[in-house]
Formats: C-alpha cells, sequence, structure tokens
C-alpha cells in the first residue's frame, strides 16, 4: 500500500537522525523522534506571506492586462466595421438617394425601440446592411434627435423642464463599450442579452418582415389592377 504524503514526510524526519556507530537506541517514552534544540514540534515547512502577496500581485496584473486586450481587440473590431461602412461606393449611393421605405422604418424601430444613440459599431452594421453610407445613417439619428427635441418644445411650450432625452434612457454595457437604451428595450431582454449580434438579428427580422410586407402589398395591387384590366 503507498504511503500518503504526510506519513512519506514523517518518515523522512525520523530517518534524518542517524545513530552514531555503536550508539543504542533510547526506546524511552517520546525519545523516538529527535526535535531540534528548542523546538517541541517537527519542523514543517513556512508559507511566507511575502509569497503569497507577490502570487495575488502577479494574477492582478495578469488579469489586468487581459482587460487591456480585450479592450484593445474590441475597439481594433469597431474601427474595422466603421472603416468599411466608410469606404461604402459612393457613387453607387450617393448622399442625396432617397431611403428606400423599409430602411427608414427599421430605422425609426432602432430610435425608438433600442436607442436613439446607437454607437459608432452599430451605426456601421446598419450603414453595412443597407449598403448606405456611414455618415448618412449617423446624421439620420442625429436629425431625429433634434426634431424629437423640437416636437417636445411645441407640445409643452410653457414646461419649465429642459427637454432631456438622455435623462430617459438606461445606461449599459455591450461588450465593453457604454450604450444608452430605452427602458422598453431593457424591460423586453436584460442587459447580458444586448450584444452586437444580437443587436443585428433584431435589424434583421424586423427588415424580414417589413420586406416581406411591401412584397405582399405589392402583390395585392398587382392582382387588383389585373381584375381591373379584365372587366374593363
Amino acid at each position: 500500500m503507498t504511503d500518503s504524503p504526510a506519513s512519506s514526510y514523517y518518515s523522512m524526519d525520523i530517518s534524518s537522525d542517524c545513530f552514531e556507530p555503536g550508539q543504542e537506541a533510547d526506546t524511552s517514552l517520546g525519545s523516538a523522534t529527535t526535535y531540534p534544540p528548542g523546538s517541541s514540534s517537527p519542523t514543517r515547512p513556512t508559507f511566507h506571506h511575502g509569497e503569497k502577496k507577490k502570487k495575488a500581485k502577479g494574477a492582478k496584473n495578469a488579469q489586468k492586462m487581459s482587460k487591456q486586450l480585450d479592450r484593445v481587440a474590441r475597439d481594433a473590431h469597431v474601427r474595422a466595421l466603421k472603416h468599411k461602412a466608410l469606404n461604402i461606393n459612393k457613387a453607387q449611393r450617393p448622399s442625396k438617394a432617397p431611403a428606400p421605405d423599409h430602411q427608414r422604418d427599421v430605422l425609426r424601430m432602432v430610435f425608438e425601440q433600442m436607442t436613439p444613440y446607437p454607437d459608432d459599431a452599430w451605426i456601421a452594421k446598419l450603414a453595412l446592411h443597407f449598403n448606405c453610407r456611414y455618415d448618412k445613417i449617423k446624421n439620420w439619428f442625429s436629425n431625429n434627435r433634434q426634431k424629437d427635441a423640437a416636437e417636445f418644445r411645441v407640445s409643452y411650450p410653457h414646461s419649465q423642464s429642459k427637454y432631456d432625452l438622455a435623462a430617459t434612457l438606461v445606461p449599459i454595457t455591450c461588450e465593453g463599450r457604454e450604450l444608452r437604451m430605452r427602458p422598453s428595450a431593457m424591460a423586453a431582454c436584460p442587459e447580458a442579452d444586448w450584444t452586437d449580434n444580437f443587436f443585428y438579428e433584431v435589424v434583421l427580422i424586423h427588415d424580414f418582415r417589413l420586406l416581406v410586407k411591401e412584397r405582399n402589398e405589392r402583390l395585392r395591387l398587382d392582382a387588383a389592377s389585373m381584375m381591373l384590366d379584365m372587366r374593363t
């Protein structure tokens, strides 16, 4: 049977006190184990407080470095998205080109139900999805925030309180970035669910439904037009 680590350590302690040649072992009580002078117990390994503190500091520095690397990676990802969105072919989508109805409806959904302050990453995702210029998407949100403020002043001309859209929003952290969300969005999904991919999935689903609705409406109008042509 294999000895336990504790028993091995104890046997090593005993064997270290070798008898001199011709010396008889003292078999009296308590003489089986030889203790160091001035000690009442076997010598045990000492765990220095300095080593413990050093290890804790090393772990803390490693964690800090990991967070810094994560932040650098996130920033690089956002810059790459924004760069792609800024490089959308301006000849194909000039800034004065009118946006399709479903595109405006999706942006309105994001503005009213998710956030009126999408950050660079989310603006870039919207621009890439619609193949629309980055600055055009960004300006759309800015213009609608100003429009809401103007409508508030018209609706409440004698109000003593200043229009403060940001005060009505809920701050969250999305993949290390600060965002401000509508309370309704937070009521529908917890903060942990709001990631870049989840945001884009919501946009895709809403856009798909709008496209299907537009297609069905066109088919209905075409069918009605054919019926009128057959009657004439």
